[in-house]
């Protein structure tokens, strides 16, 4: 299907999977009419306006992709409705305003896409409640304030990217309760204090970027156990007796770091 979505979509009462591809102009209001709709697949188009707060009206939903298009205004947060949800993906919009706390009541999600948006504010404490979470991808935001302790109530969590945002403050201990990570990436925020050494219970990590922040102190030697594909430190990790470093490895690279308390981790300059 080509061209606009018609209001008399809102007719199709019965309708339980709704996928189309080269559609433009706005998300009709109508669309909150078809309350039978498990699957909503329309990313990667051209839409445009705001996603219509009827949205909450679709509480089957399983499956919610709006993601690739040029959507603007907020989050409503009538999507907190929606507690079927698995899957909600709003990435790579113009997408503008606060994460509303009202995603905490969607307990059901095992991924959630608002990456490459303009959200600002914080990241709500609610998340917290999301503990069937595999997949949180946040960064390439605006977002401002620390990271929530509640994080780490995510236990489940495969992949965490709070990456390119204005966050501030330390990195939460709490983060190593998380040992099913396998990338966490935090990069190009402006973070501070160390880095915990709760991180060293991460043992499923291999994909860690906290490059460009303002962290300082040494690497803990806790990460020596872990085995990188990827390892990004930048400059702020002083090593004693060492100038200022600086590590990027390639995907490609397989790093195996070992330390111990008696013999911490020193990288040559």
């Amino acid at each position: 299907m080509t061209g606009t979505l018609p209001s008399e979509i809102g007719k199709l009462t019965s309708l339980v999977t709704l996928e189309l591809d080269g559609v433009t102009g706005t998300i009709p209001s109508q669309i909150g009419n078809l309350t039978s709709l498990v699957t909503l697949y329309l990313r990667n188009n051209d839409l445009t306006g705001t996603i219509p707060s009827e949205i909450g009206k679709l509480t089957s939903l399983v499956t919610l992709y709006l993601g690739s298009n040029d959507l603007t205004g907020t989050i409503p947060s009538e999507i907190g409705k929606l507690t079927s949800l698995v899957y909600l993906e709003l990435a790579n919009n113009d997408l503008t305003g606060t994460i509303p706390s009202e995603i905490g009541k969607l307990t059901s999600l095992t991924s959630l896409w608002l990456n490459v948006n303009d959200l600002t504010g914080t990241i709500p404490s609610e998340i917290g409640k999301l503990t069937s979470l595999t997949d949180l991808y946040l960064d390439n935001n605006g977002l401002t304030g620390t990271i929530p302790s509640e994080i780490g109530k995510l236990t489940s969590l495969t992949s965490l990217w709070l990456g390119n945002n204005d966050l501030t403050g330390t990195i939460p201990s709490q983060i190593g309760n998380l040992t099913s990570l396998v990338t966490l990436e935090l990069d190009s925020n402006s973070l501070t204090g160390t880095i915990p050494s709760q991180i060293g219970r991460l043992t499923s990590l291999s994909y860690l970027g906290l490059e460009n922040n303002g962290l300082t102190g040494t690497i803990p030697f806790q990460i020596g156990i872990l085995t990188f594909t990827y390892l990004g430190l930048g400059k702020w990790a002083r090593v004693p007796n060492l100038s200022v470093v600086q590590i990027f490895y390639e995907r490609s690279e397989c790093i195996n770091l070992t330390s111990s308390p008696d013999r911490p981790l020193l990288f040559p300059e």
